[in-house]
């Protein structure tokens, strides 16, 4: 099964996509989707090759944009260089991340990885953390 976090991710993702059209969701409990397995299968098989790809290449100790997510995920444990601005490097934990598409000014297609973390910053000469 998969780990908590990432399972909040994928929440967080359909919960906000679906608010954004209007749809009213569940305060609790489960919701079962017929045929939502079999959607995610299909997706996997007609992407194996571009999986396997990247897959491949981080196996290698490279990335690209699209394997950013395997670099990020949800509950691992990251460095945010200069956080606030400050000079000061903290210690965060991915908490959902996802690809947006959107237009430049321009016009032009842009995709975007968003990453939202959980900053667990040190207080108190190091002694004591808030998250």
């Amino acid at each position: 099964g998969m780990e908590i976090e990432l399972v909040h991710a994928k929440r967080h993702g359909f919960v906000e996509m679906a608010t954004s059209i209007g749809m009213a969701l569940p305060n609790e409990g489960q919701a079962d989707i017929l045929g939502l397995d079999e959607l995610v299968d299909h997706i996997d098989n007609a992407a194996s090759e571009k999986i396997d790809a990247g897959n491949s290449l981080l196996e290698d100790g490279f990335y690209e944009f699209d394997t950013l997510h395997a670099l990020y995920p949800p509950g691992a444990y990251v460095v945010a260089k200069h956080a606030g601005g400050s000079g000061i490097d903290c210690v965060c934990q991915v908490v959902w991340h996802r690809y947006t598409e959107g237009k430049t000014v321009f016009g032009k297609p842009m995709r975007y990885f968003q990453l939202c973390c959980r900053y667990i910053v040190p207080v108190g000469g190091g002694k004591s953390t808030f998250a």
